[in-house]
């Protein structure tokens, strides 16, 4: 795990898009049941900090994060590092590293609707398209993990997660310090691992429910084959009554 006493946060303040939900939940619906525990992350525990150090980049490093454990899955691992994540930091936000006060993260479903509509995609991946499932339906959450590979997700994080080695939710929590982008590979009955930070961060299921507000399945162009015929086609449809 990360030294968390050293870390940034960076993601703005949530948006939904109801349409999105909604398809989520009709495609999560239709799928098997998933299983009880899953690990897409093929024992990699180095993912790479992003810069997330030192700026709130955690939106662009979320992405990095997300592409690695598609294509880790597809046997083509590609890793974008600290230099292009920031750099689409700069792209998109205006950020400049030489004046702080540009240093104001993003909204994690802007920043998705802008990278889709570029036609060169970004860190080498075209996204196609996404869907938002209810962050508090856990049975959609563990099959957009189990059958989609990782879910791009946002939170608020409470001050205390800092002093914390498995993330749990507690009524005392110091009040919230900010909102952060992560990403989610694994679970097991009893822990959700955050892709965060470079390293795989345990938090219990209890501390998602209280402070997830927004998750995300992203299908990128090199990892439709990843995806079962039907379940292919059927994301297609969905994308293009979408986009």
């Amino acid at each position: 795990m990360s030294d968390l006493s050293k870390v940034r946060l960076g993601r703005k303040s949530v948006t939904h898009d109801p349409k999105r939900r909604a398809m989520a939940t009709t495609l999560l619906e239709s799928l098997p049941p998933a299983p009880l525990a899953c690990d897409n992350t093929m024992g990699v525990s180095e993912w790479g900090m992003d810069g997330n150090d030192a700026f709130g980049d955690c939106v662009f490093a979320g992405l990095d994060h997300h592409q690695q454990v598609v294509t880790l899955d597809a046997g083509q691992r590609t890793e974008a590092g600290t230099a292009a994540v920031l750099a689409a930091y700069t792209e998109y936000t205006g950020f400049n590293r030489n004046h702080p006060s540009t240093d104001l993260g993003a909204n994690e479903l802007d920043i998705l609707t802008r990278v889709m509509a570029a036609e060169q995609g970004i860190f080498g991946h075209k996204l196609l398209g996404l869907i938002s499932p209810d962050p508090k339906n856990l049975d959609h959450v563990k099959k957009a993990i189990a059958y989609f590979r990782a879910v791009y997700m946002g939170c608020v994080m409470p001050i205390n997660f800092r002093g914390q080695q498995v993330w749990t939710a507690v009524e005392n929590d110091g009040g919230i310090e900010g909102g952060h982008c992560m990403v989610n590979a694994s679970y097991t009955a009893d822990l959700i691992p955050f892709i965060t930070w470079g390293a795989n961060q345990p938090a219990e299921w209890g501390w998602w429910l209280k402070y997830v507000d927004e998750v995300h399945i992203l299908v990128w162009d090199t990892t439709l084959q990843l995806f079962p015929a039907a379940t292919k086609g059927t994301i297609l449809n969905m994308l293009e009554e979408l986009n």
